[in-house]
């Protein structure tokens, strides 16, 4: 008797058959590629591939994302006693909102387009059998171990089958599934040093905080904004306020059901249990009505989100600054909604992107800055520096979507495979480091197309002294390598990394300097081409042109960037 096929909705098991079994989506095979080694030659179909869908739902998910937490500010200060304006709550519950909205959004895609490929055919689904609590602590906690945990995966799957199963599939209990944390690779928190101990208890809320790069001036300039005039608060209107013209078609209502039964399954203790101490604290610490304050990278820290909800509460006009590789490029980014909407946005040297409410400051970056033409080529290393690879769950990120996550790995092998042995004799490869990628990398690599040696820890000396990086993303490397002076050789699928018109007439330039090559087979001709020229072709006019152009607009490369933040925050308005 032949078994039924199976939809897998979550992780594959050890007898998935690929004749008879069907994966709802790649991230089945996340820590599973050995039960069926061609998977990822499979045709998967990504329901959010085509850019204007995309956009569509991205808007649809913002504009849900800011109606809730209007919704949630009047029941969580019933809860706790408070009345906190919709601005503090929004701060508090943005991230979380919209991690839920789109990775359910995602699965409830899926589900659909199976029962419309195979409602008509007998399967059997496994499903959760129970459910136990969802103890989430903080948004960080649910980015890693809501979504991207297999268990709450199959929760929802579970949850979208149970009132729409098709009468031909039979749903059959699989496992209790609840909260579990899993290895995120994320390092431990380091503990501060005795002088930055000493520092924070002289001086206990900085004005300026985590500005990557700038070392002991932060403080310096947490020491100085506070003299600067303080001006009105003056807030930009939200998406939801002006996109409500009916141009952005609402979600199902089915869908907005499913979401409004996640909210209270799914609310980090930040914003239950746990949310009068970390209240408390922040409420604690000084504020000072129209004084600045302005933050980066720190968005998933619960005690600088809760100091920044009291920082809005109370007048200060916050600014958050731009830490990163891609903004003002990018076609989606999740930064976009939770860091343009306040006061202010500090760039890296651009102004507008059509995705900012309001033009932002461009102000040189310290970690930038201080790599300003540091490059000196000591060795004959071609390194080839590859990014996070993320099948999903969350897909409004400026990153290929899961199908083009397989190509991505593909691609690397192309480009290796044509180089020519003298090249190949040079390269070196660097994988991702910072945290754990959900698709293996450097072992796929080494599988496909032998040993490779490999660039270890702080990849800065290295990259500074290399003949050549080949870098396959838009990241923060390039951004490092084009401060430096580094010869550079950009290569990605333009669709897979979408721009909006700024960010693609800014690759457009590169692309006719001969920086950006998208074929990498013909990265590889190029690379092989140059043979020892490389120097010669990277310092040329039209070369040195392009890569200073493109600096002046994304990288901001000052020699006292600080003096530039000085008066920069000064005219802030």
């Amino acid at each position: 008797m032949t078994a039924a096929r199976r939809l897998i909705l979550d992780r594959a098991p050890p007898d998935f058959d690929p004749a008879r079994d069907i994966a709802l989506s790649p991230s089945a095979f996340v820590g599973r590629e050995e039960v069926w080694p061609a998977w990822d030659r499979h045709p998967f179909e990504d329901p959010l591939s085509n850019p204007d869908t995309q956009w569509r739902d991205w808007m649809r998910t913002r504009i849900l994302a800011n109606r809730l937490a209007r919704q949630l500010a009047g029941e969580l200060n019933a809860r706790h006693g408070t009345s906190y304006g919709p601005r503090y709550w929004r701060e508090m519950t943005i991230l979380w909102l919209l991690l839920l909205i789109q990775s359910a959004w995602l699965r409830y895609l899926q589900i659909h387009r199976a029962i419309e490929r195979w409602g008509d055919e007998t399967l059997t689904v496994p499903v959760a059998a129970g459910v136990r609590e969802w103890r989430f602590r903080d948004d960080l906690d649910f980015f890693h171990n809501g979504p991207k945990n297999q268990d709450y995966d199959l929760w929802i799957g579970t949850l979208l089958l149970d009132d729409r199963s098709p009468a031909a599939w039979t749903l059959e209990p699989q496992r209790d599934v609840g909260y579990r944390p899993a290895d995120t690779g994320m390092p431990p928190e380091a503990r501060k040093s005795l002088p930055n101990r000493a520092a924070a208890a002289l001086l206990p809320r900085r004005a300026v905080f985590n500005l990557t790069g700038a070392g002991r001036a932060e403080w310096l300039l947490s020491l100085l904004v506070p003299l600067l005039p303080r001006r009105p608060q003056n807030l930009p209107p939200l998406i939801d306020e002006t996109s409500e013209a009916g141009e952005i078609p609402p979600f199902p209502d089915d869908f907005l059901t499913l979401v409004q039964k996640l909210i209270p399954l799914t609310m980090p203790e930040t914003l239950s249990g746990h949310f009068a101490e970390y209240d408390r604290r922040a409420a604690r610490l000084p504020y000072r009505r129209g004084r600045l304050f302005v933050s980066g990278a720190s968005k998933y820290v619960p005690a600088t989100r809760f100091m920044t909800a009291h920082a809005l509460e109370n007048g200060e006009r916050v600014m958050r600054y731009q830490h990163g590789a891609f903004y003002g490029s990018a076609h989606i980014m999740i930064g976009h909604e939770i860091e343009y909407y306040d006061h202010g946005f500090i760039s890296w040297g651009w102004r507008a992107d059509g995705r900012t409410p309001r033009p932002a400051l461009p102000l040189p970056a310290p970690m930038l800055s201080r790599t300003r033409n540091r490059h000196i080529r000591q060795t004959d290393d071609i390194i080839f520096i590859g990014t996070n690879i993320e099948l999903g769950p969350y897909p409004f990120k400026p990153a290929p979507q899961a199908g083009a996550v397989l190509q991505y790995r593909r691609r690397k092998i192309e480009l290796i495979e044509a180089l020519a042995p003298a090249a190949r004799a040079r390269l070196r490869y660097r994988p991702y480091v910072n945290t754990h990628s959900d698709l293996d990398d450097l072992e796929y690599v080494l599988r496909e197309t032998g040993p490779i040696p490999l660039v270890t820890g702080d990849l800065d000396p290295p990259l500074y002294r290399c003949a050549l990086a080949v870098i396959d993303h838009p990241g923060s490397p390039m951004y490092k390598a084009f401060a430096a002076n580094v010869p550079t050789l950009l290569v990605w699928d333009r669709a897979a990394w979408p721009m909006h018109d700024r960010g693609a007439r800014e690759l457009d330039g590169l692309a006719r300097a001969g920086i950006f090559i998208e074929d990498p087979t013909a990265a590889a001709r190029r690379i092989n081409d140059m043979g020892d020229g490389i120097g010669d072709w990277w310092m040329s006019g039209p070369v040195q042109a392009a890569r200073q152009a493109w600096c002046a607009e994304n990288a901001r490369l000052d020699r006292n960037w600080l003096i530039a933040w000085i008066r920069g925050l000064a005219s802030t308005r």
